[in-house]
């Protein structure tokens, strides 16, 4: 009897261990639309501008170029859920082409490239919007941030 209620407990642990890696490790729900999309940048914005004291004129020049910004931003995402959609599928597939794998290569490059393209043209715009003093001090956070105090 002892025996059984151990093993009925490793059994519920072991299901509760389970259950609770399959939804921490639940990637967050992404942007269901181009406004979700504007909401959660701006929601990452309000850091920077208080960080940056970030003026009100400022603030809503940001907020007009994440009106352009945020649909694009919304479009990509949809498009790189099609290309991993479509790498899931041929990976699951009983056999796994090179020319299958290429073009979906020659997808993810082409989006890459578009989504470059476009955040060149939105970090130009932001600093235009920007001092320079506010330029340098958000680039030195992001340097910290990506490679601590090293130069």
């Amino acid at each position: 009897m002892k025996n059984k209620r151990l093993t009925s407990g490793i059994l519920v642990l072991a299901t509760a261990v389970m259950a609770l890696q399959t939804t921490a490790c639940k990637r967050p729900r992404d942007p269901a639309t181009p406004a979700e999309m504007k909401e959660k940048l701006a929601d990452k914005l309000d850091f920077v501008f208080w960080k940056i004291d970030a003026t009100d004129e400022q603030e809503k020049r940001f907020d007009k170029l994440l009106d352009g910004l945020a649909p694009d931003l919304f479009a990509f995402q949809e498009e790189s859920k099609v290309i991993k959609k479509n790498l899931i599928k041929l990976l699951m597939g009983e056999k796994v082409t090179l020319e299958g794998m290429m073009a979906q290569e020659k997808a993810g490059v082409d989006l890459f490239d578009r989504y470059m393209t476009r955040m060149s043209r939105a970090a130009v715009d932001a600093s235009d919007i920007l001092t320079l003093d506010q330029r340098r001090e958000l680039v030195g956070m992001w340097k910290r941030y990506e490679f601590g105090d090293q130069d």
